[in-house]
Formats: structure tokens, sequence, C-alpha cells
């Protein structure tokens, strides 16, 4: 079973696109994202970019969560930092991620992930894990994408028994067209299936995109929007948890050059 003190950290770190997916990032692997999400991707992205994203989770104040994520290509290997904090000064936890990735053949890439995670709580200190992980990123004849994540490879451990993170798979395939991209993931923790995540994008023209996402256990809703200026694209996200409400997150990514 989940370790309580995992129960957070479990939580996916996703931008507003990703987030308006419902998650089902895995196997696309194509945007910031990609820095914890599949780090094999990031070979092929090809440009440098940097986003940051901002949400306060079920509307609570308390609960502000801020992402920020750098992509560095460079020749065969390329580079990704990423950081989110949720809390306040009272109770925080943060994620920092760095991730390298690389093209093995034309179509097949490998990425690795080190996180430090670490709980802080005001007046009893803080508590951190080191976490590797691993992934691999397929890319297959007509816009076939099919990706996978092995979180934590090493079994780390915080203390005797104790973890931040559970170990967890995350599989998936998508297929995209010029106008439509659909993409499937399943979420693995325990040797069951824990979520099944399902991402839909409609690229209205060259400067919009609508985009949904469902998940189950529990069974929540997404929605949201891209606009692309130039080498700006701003996006928004909304979910609906059954219990919790709504959470709105709000992303800005700049390709600074590629």
């Amino acid at each position: 079973m989940p370790s309580l003190a995992a129960a957070a950290f479990n939580r996916p770190v996703l931008g507003a696109r990703a987030m308006a997916l419902g998650g089902a990032i895995t196997e696309l692997a194509d945007d910031v994202d990609t820095v914890l999400q599949n780090p094999a991707g990031l070979p092929h992205m090809g440009k440098y970019v940097v986003s940051a994203s901002y949400a306060r989770l079920f509307g609570i104040q308390e609960l502000r969560d801020v992402i920020m994520g750098f992509v560095l290509p460079a020749g065969p290997v390329s580079f990704g930092i990423a950081h989110n904090a949720l809390g306040t000064d009272l109770f925080r936890e943060t994620t920092t991620a760095v991730s390298a990735g690389g093209r093995l053949t034309r179509s097949l890439s490998m990425g690795v992930s080190g996180r430090i995670l670490a709980l802080e709580a005001d007046g009893y200190g803080t508590i951190r894990q080191y976490i590797l992980d691993g992934s691999l990123l397929v890319l297959l004849p007509g816009g076939i994408r099919t990706g996978i994540l092995y979180q934590d490879i090493l079994h780390s451990k915080l203390g005797r028994t104790g973890s931040l993170s559970d170990r967890a798979i995350a599989f998936g395939v998508s297929k995209s067209t010029k106008r439509l991209l659909v993409s499937v993931q399943a979420d693995v923790i325990d040797n069951r299936i824990s979520v099944t995540r399902i991402g839909q994008e409609v690229s209205v023209n060259e400067s919009l995109a609508v985009r949904f996402g469902v998940t189950t256990e529990p069974s929540m809703f997404f929605a949201g929007t891209g606009v692309t200026v130039g080498r700006i694209e701003s996006s928004y996200a909304v979910s609906s948890h059954p219990a919790l409400g709504l959470t709105h997150r709000v992303s800005v990514s700049l390709v600074l050059s590629g």
C-alpha cells in the first residue's frame, strides 16, 4: 500500500498543458514537463525553453503550487532542470530534478532524472530523499509515440523502511495528426493499475489549442486551452475533483532559441 508520507509526492508535477490532458504525457514528452515525466523526450525538443506555472490546489490559499522548468539541448544529449514547491512557510513540499536524455537510435531514446524530495514543517525541520528515475521513448510510424517512466529505479529508502515516494511505472501511447492528438496512459503502483489517464488536444489553428482529459481513481475531468504568439505559449487548465472541487492552473513557456 502507498505510504502516508508518499501520498503528496505521488501527485504528478504538471504544467497547465499536461494537467488539461489529464496527466497523460509520459508518451508525449514534447514540452518542459518531460523533465520530470519522461526525460527520454529531451533530445527530441531541440530548443531552449523556460517555463513557469502557478496554481492554488482546490482553491486553498495554503496549497500554492509553483513549477519552474528549463530545457537545455546540447548535441546528442539534452538536459533539463525543474523545481516544484507546494505549500507555505509553515509546511512545504519541494521537488528538484536534474534530467538528461539521449538518442540511442533515430526512433529510440533513453532518459534519467535525479530528484530531491524535501518535506519541511515549521518547527520540525526538513527531511529529504534522493531518487533516480529512468525512462524510454519510442517514435513509431504514423505519428505514434509510446513511452515508459520507471520511478525510483534504485528502490531508495528514507530511514529503514519509509519513503517519500512510492515506486511506480507509467506507460502509455499517443497518436497525433496535424489537428488532433490523443494520448492514453496507465500508472502502475504495487503491481496494479492505480490510475488510467486519457487526454485529447485539438489544434484549432497554429495559435490556438483546446484540451480535454479524464482520469480514474478518483474520477476527474480536465479542460484547458493554449495560445501561442511568436515564441511565447500561454496555457490554462482546470480540473474537477469529486470531493475537493476545482483547481485552476496557468503556465507560460518561452522558447529562447531553436
